[in-house]
């Protein structure tokens, strides 16, 4: 992708701190393509990491619905798509409610959204 196209798959600093980034693009054994952004701090439960997580799910979204994701791999054209959260500790705060309102608008977009907890149950 070219700068200023949209998120980019390359590697490099990740997580909610670079809303710009795709964390990582995988092809799962069902054939579903999952998005993965990953949080690696404690949620401190305040709006600056609302916001963060946010700005990163929009940005997932648009790769999504832009159809940049068929576009960077072919392989997902037509295929069910999700945006996972890994995060290293359980979300707290105004995170827990931003997660259901984040996972109902992108319901409405056919997205499916999942948070999992590395090391731990999904949330």
């Amino acid at each position: 992708m070219g700068a200023g196209s949209g998120p980019s798959a390359d590697l490099g600093p990740s997580g909610l701190e670079q809303p710009e980034v795709i964390d990582y693009v995988v092809e799962e054994a069902d054939g579903t393509f999952s998005l993965v952004a990953v949080e690696t701090r404690p949620w401190d439960g305040g709006r600056s990491q609302v916001d963060q997580l946010m700005a990163k799910v929009n940005a997932y979204a648009a790769y999504l619905l832009d159809g940049q994701l068929a576009r960077d791999h072919p392989g997902a054209q037509g295929r069910p798509a999700r945006v996972v959260l890994q995060a290293f500790y359980i979300p707290v705060g105004e995170v827990t409610e931003a997660l259901g309102l984040i996972r109902e608008a992108l319901a409405g977009e056919g997205i499916g959204f999942d948070v999992t907890i590395l090391g731990g149950a999904g949330f």
